[in-house]
């Protein structure tokens, strides 16, 4: 009997096309009036391979066939790993084309506790980074074949990568993702962005936009007014602070040369 509801199931989300099904979904399709029943019938098909858990009543279908190599957009599945969620750092600088380097990870903020902040499924990788509520803003919705989908907006980005360096691939790619940007944008967000992300990234947009020569003198006084913690902060979170440069404007430990910094523009 649950062979033949497993194969129902499994035929009729062969039938429906779609990559992902909530509990509710599947317990309709299998006609069951036992949820715990259909419960057991999904671990059994999730044991084939064929549905791949997300999170908690989420489930991605695997069509027949494909088991090994098949996938879906990656944005599309970070969307539903968890809830609130914005794809956010690297992949975000990456979308928005402020970086031509193509992350092997997909980032994902939100404010919800995870057990896993590091999953791996259908050969990519996912990582889930939690902020804050009053950190969790600036998203906006782009369409990812028929999906919409969470991402936080280009200077949202910005800010996210200059608080958290270490999830963009580092200081080098934020600095290249802020010039990318002043070419074709005038910001609008970026200082009130910063200052809600905290005064490290505040510190670091302004020792940043004065050495790119990207922003304007006003700009650049409105930053210095808002940093109000003297405590140093490391411009690269990602290297050791020994024999690094104390920058007192910025309140900076300049632990990264400017040639590495800019290396990016001479290529």
């Amino acid at each position: 009997m649950k062979e033949s509801i497993k194969k129902k199931i499994l035929s009729e989300l062969n039938r429906r096309k779609k990559e992902i099904y909530s509990f509710g979904e599947i317990l309709d399709i299998s006609g069951s009036k036992s949820a715990n029943s259909a419960r057991v019938i999904i671990s059994r098909i999730v044991k084939d391979k064929r549905l791949i858990s997300l999170k908690s009543g989420t489930y991605l279908y695997i069509p027949e066939g494909y088991q090994e190599g098949w996938t879906t957009s990656n944005f599309w599945i970070g969307a539903n790993i968890v809830d609130p969620y914005a794809i956010s750092f690297w992949s975000a600088l990456n979308h928005w084309g402020l970086t031509e380097q193509i992350p092997n990870t997909t980032y994902i903020q939100t404010t919800k506790s995870v057990k896993k902040s590091k999953i791996t499924m259908l050969n990519s990788r996912y990582h889930i980074i939690r902020l804050t509520e009053k950190r969790f803003f600036g998203i906006a919705k782009i369409w990812v074949a028929s999906h919409q989908v969470n991402i936080t907006d280009p200077e949202k980005t910005l800010a996210d990568c200059l608080a958290f360096p270490q999830y963009c691939g580092g200081i080098s790619e934020a600095v290249k993702g802020l010039y990318n940007f002043y070419q074709t944008n005038r910001s609008k967000n970026i200082i009130s962005y910063a200052r809600k992300m905290g005064q490290p990234a505040l510190k670091r947009l302004g020792y940043l936009l004065e050495l790119l020569e990207v922003s304007n003198e006003e700009e650049l006084i409105k930053i210095k007014s808002l940093i109000t913690n003297p405590n140093s902060v490391a411009l690269e979170p990602l290297l050791p602070t020994e024999n690094s440069e104390w920058n007192s404007k910025w309140k900076l430990n300049v632990n990264i040369t400017n040639r590495d910094l800019l290396n990016w523009k001479a290529k």
